[in-house]
């Protein structure tokens, strides 16, 4: 009479194997590579609106790219902030990153306002935000580019 197989210790084995097998973390659709740092100059000046100026007021970039905006120490704002300008109250994939405001505190030695969590679902297109300044006071400097995301 043959004997029968030693089924349950075999799939012990296997599950055991597939347990301590290294797992990798998913891969981004987008390559590691193609992923860039794109730097925005912003000037924002209390009391004078003339001088406040960003050097790209159209930023083409990549989906997945991280955006670093960064104040001229000719910038008088002691925080600005970097918030996405409402065109339409419907539309509600009107901004590329998960944050809806990308703040900056100068007073913290950090006069940097970092863009670096772009919605993986993110659709081609033109992103229009603002750049708003916090002035002593009552008063605010503001700036109006826009972000265009191309594949």
């Amino acid at each position: 009479m043959p004997r029968p197989r030693p089924f349950i210790p075999v799939l012990f084995v296997v599950v055991a194997l597939l347990a301590a097998a290294p797992w990798r973390a998913p891969r981004s659709a987008e390559p590691a590579a193609r992923r860039t740092t794109h730097s925005v100059t912003v000037n924002l000046t209390c009391g004078d609106d003339t001088d406040d100026w960003v050097s790209d007021s159209s930023l083409e970039v990549m989906r997945g790219d991280t955006i670093d905006w960064v104040l001229t120490p000719a910038s008088n704002v002691t925080k600005f902030k970097v918030k996405r300008k409402n065109k339409n109250l419907f539309w509600i994939d009107g901004w590329p990153f998960r944050r809806r405001d990308l703040d900056s505190d100068s007073t913290a030695n950090n006069r940097v306002a970092r863009g670096n969590d772009m919605r993986p679902d993110v659709k081609k297109g033109v992103y229009s935000y603002e750049i708003i300044g916090k002035c002593q006071g009552p008063d605010e400097a503001r700036i109006d580019p826009d972000i265009i995301i191309d594949f």
